[in-house]
């Protein structure tokens, strides 16, 4: 008995010395996931600081350099700096953030955090073509302006309709949020009018208003006036294939609009309060054929290859003088945002 007595008693110290052990180690285990899932937390706050940080360069850069003129190429570069990016030490990490420039009047932010071992990454405007930022001027009304907007190419087959959705601020104070309106309708649908008919729409406008255009595609063109149909309907008319807007929504913390994928919108280097948006009109085309038209301009319609069309850049339209809206091209096989144009100008009530 004694000496089974001394054996269950060993026995019972060493499965005690081990389950003490197994206990001691995933305590310890659990520690560094806690501290290691500390740190990511920690490193992604630090990475949305870095984003933050130069989301509001950004802005700063277009609040002191207004004029027309200014690239989104050129605020990228001021905001980014020497060193080609913000950085700074945060919150006993540091992160390091940079803008770039995704259309011709659009940029995306991608900014990485580290804190300890933890490495994290947050973006904006990556996430498709349709969410490069646009600066926050852009068709926004200054004062109070008669809105006109003129079609001045009009080369697909497919029959599309423009219409105007005006977007209403409801906080005076600071203008973030707005109350969007129902689209009116500016043109009817029609298709194989460039250079044709080049009517326009008059519109009252109040400080403040942000303007969308939506091109709504009707395929079949069965929404084309007729000697019986004066093409009044809409937008949400299911005859309607789909409809492509020119700004879209933003949907992150950081909420801005967003030039939507398949729009292409140039500000007037000669008049600030007029813009040229370019619309596709074909939605077959993948996102990041979309994208790359979009950043680096027109290259080989046959020569999809390693992710780009091979495109090095825009040119600009001389015949577009003074304005210099960049040339565009008629292909069938990339997107071209050359089937329907627009231009909209904002002629203050005073001067108009």
């Amino acid at each position: 008995m004694g000496k089974g007595l001394l054996m269950l008693v060993t026995a019972t110290l060493i499965g005690g010395t081990i389950a003490w052990s197994q206990i001691n180690r995933t305590n310890l285990e659990t520690t560094d996931r806690q501290s290691e899932r500390q740190e990511e937390i920690l490193a992604r706050e630090i990475a949305r600081s870095g984003l933050s940080m130069t989301v509001g360069l950004m802005r700063e850069d277009e609040r002191t350099h207004p004029d027309s003129t200014t690239t989104m190429q050129l605020r990228v570069d001021r905001v980014n700096g020497p060193d080609g990016m913000v950085t700074a030490e945060y919150k006993g990490g540091r992160y390091e953030a940079t803008a770039e420039r995704v259309s011709l009047n659009a940029f995306a932010v991608e900014s990485h955090g580290y804190y300890g071992d933890a490495h994290a990454v947050v973006r904006l405007g990556y996430d498709s073509p349709a969410s490069g930022v646009v600066p926050k001027e852009v068709l926004e009304v200054k004062e109070p302006s008669t809105l006109h907007v003129q079609f001045i190419k009009s080369i697909a087959g497919y029959c599309s309709a423009i219409f105007l959705q005006r977007y209403v601020p409801i906080d005076a104070e600071n203008g973030t949020s707005y109350q969007a309106l129902d689209p009116e309708m500016l043109f009817v649908a029609g298709h194989n009018r460039d250079g044709e008919g080049m009517e326009y729409k008059s519109i009252e406008l109040q400080p403040g208003e942000r303007l969308n255009f939506i091109l709504g595609v009707n395929q079949s063109c069965s929404l084309k006036p007729t000697e019986w149909f004066d093409g009044q309907v809409k937008s949400d008319d299911d005859r309607f294939n789909y409809l492509h807007n020119a700004l879209e929504e933003g949907v992150e913390e950081l909420d801005a609009m967003r030039e939507g994928k398949y729009a292409l919108i140039e500000r007037s280097e000669y008049n600030s309060n007029q813009y040229r948006i370019a619309f596709e009109d074909q939605n077959h085309f993948r996102d990041e054929q979309f994208a790359d038209i979009k950043k680096n301009g027109y290259g080989n319609e046959n020569n999809w290859r390693n992710g780009t069309y091979g495109g090095t850049g825009w040119n600009v339209d001389p015949s577009t003088s003074p304005h210099n809206y960049r040339r565009l091209h008629d292909f069938g096989n990339q997107p071209d945002f050359s089937d329907q144009v627009i231009t909209v100008t904002m002629i203050p009530t005073a001067t108009s």
